[in-house]
């Protein structure tokens, strides 16, 4: 007695994935999009965008910063004389 589901060749089946790059439009994004994903990343790691995060971070200090005056801002001088001294008394510890 013949079964009520018939089997194929499953040499003449084409594969999973394959079936599916086929027939479906939202896979080949996915695909597409992890692979772009995956670049970029990679880029990433191997310093190829460094020079645009440094622009874009320096672009952000500027933006942040404001225009008033900052009173958080300390100057310190030293001359010659003071860094002498500090080296005979035994220097900073």
């Amino acid at each position: 007695m013949a079964s009520p589901l018939r089997r194929t060749d499953r040499s003449r089946q084409a594969p999973v994935l394959a079936r599916l790059w086929d027939s479906s439009r939202r896979f080949r994004a996915v695909v597409f999009a992890q692979a772009i994903v995956g670049l970029i990343v990679l880029v990433w790691i191997y310093g190829g965008l460094q020079s645009l995060e440094l622009l874009v971070y320096d672009m952000l200090r500027v933006s942040w910063a404001g225009h008033a005056a900052s009173d958080r801002v300390l100057l310190i001088g030293a001359t010659e004389s003071d860094l002498v001294a500090t080296d005979a008394a035994g220097g900073l510890r």
